[in-house]
């Protein structure tokens, strides 16, 4: 089986054809251009000493409970200048979030409220369907996913004002209730984003990154047009041995923003990624060993270790 699988795999990549192909795109500001060979672009190497910053979020689940939550939150941001580190900041803060007749409801626990989001902006009803799970009502689990990127905006927000260019893991788009109260503010600034995974296809099927096989350090545009939105969305490909990535940013790309971030994407763990986003998901990942120490102690101080669930019991079993 493994050898058809093989050869169909083969098949269907030898019989691609780029040119005329398009996204499969659903956003209704954007719609989808015809690729074509002559869109891409190489990328201009210029010399530049602006500040640049990038930002990333982790959070983990400490208490997770049918009806309630408890997540250990933290951002970091760290700057660049002539591709050396200059500065970084890290936050951290819990959220636990109930629910009470279908709607969420949030408390935060910091010692710095900087970068925390408002509580009322985390009161979403759970079959909200920017939230939702298809058919099913939203996770109590989920709001925590929401305060952690609420936060990251917060923090790219505070930190735009003392640098040239900010750069965010993921997108620029919209995606639930409450988001844009976040997002329009960071659209005044220098903001970007690079998506280290992306779900994009094309019509015929096919992903960003086996779409997009041309070789060197370029950008492709235009990729969509922009309908309704100040947010321009290209390809990129930083380094000649490295991945393609979606890349996203407010109004127009430059040569200097693209030169700064080819010079910080030539670390070999990564060739292609800006270690920048690497330093800053490194350093914002909360560990499983610091969830075990966090749910040991509440669930010990609080008497709930005969409350775990029937996945915990059933993960705690080696053999």
């Amino acid at each position: 089986m493994i050898e058809e699988i093989a050869k169909r795999l083969k098949s269907i990549n030898e019989n691609y054809k780029f040119e005329g192909d398009e996204l499969d795109f659903s956003n209704k500001n954007y719609s989808p251009e015809k690729f074509s060979e002559n869109n891409f672009y190489n990328i201009s190497i210029v010399n530049s000493d602006k500040k640049i910053s990038f930002i990333d979020g982790g959070n983990i689940e400490i208490v997770k409970k049918p009806d309630l939550s408890v997540q250990l939150i933290r951002v970091y941001c760290t700057t660049y200048q002539n591709n050396k580190r200059i500065e970084s900041e890290k936050y951290e803060y819990f959220c636990l979030t109930k629910i009470s007749d279908g709607v969420f409801q949030s408390e935060i626990f910091s010692d710095n409220n900087e970068i925390v989001p408002d509580i009322s902006d985390l009161s979403l009803r759970s079959d909200d369907i920017t939230i939702k799970q298809g058919l099913a009502r939203a996770s109590v689990s989920k709001i925590g996913n929401i305060a952690r990127l609420f936060s990251e905006l917060i923090l790219a927000k505070k930190v735009s004002s003392k640098v040239d260019y900010v750069v965010m893991d993921g997108t620029l788009q919209e995606q639930m209730t409450g988001h844009s109260k976040y997002l329009k503010p960071l659209l005044e600034v220098n903001v970007c984003a690079i998506a280290k995974s992306s779900q994009l296809v094309t019509k015929s099927g096919r992903s960003l990154e086996s779409a997009f096989k041309k070789k060197g350090m370029w950008y492709y545009s235009p990729l969509v047009k922009a309908e309704n939105s100040e947010v321009n969305m290209y390809v990129v490909k930083l380094h000649d041995r490295g991945k393609c990535f979606r890349f996203e940013v407010n109004g127009k790309i430059s040569d200097e923003l693209l030169s700064l971030l080819v010079v910080n994407s030539r670390d070999p763990v990564f060739f292609g990624y800006p270690y920048g986003l690497i330093e800053a998901d490194t350093f914002a990942r909360v560990t499983n060993q610091e969830k075990e120490y966090y749910s040991t102690l509440l669930y010990s101080k609080v008497g709930l270790f005969e409350e775990k669930g029937s996945h915990e019991i059933l993960d705690s079993i080696s053999y």
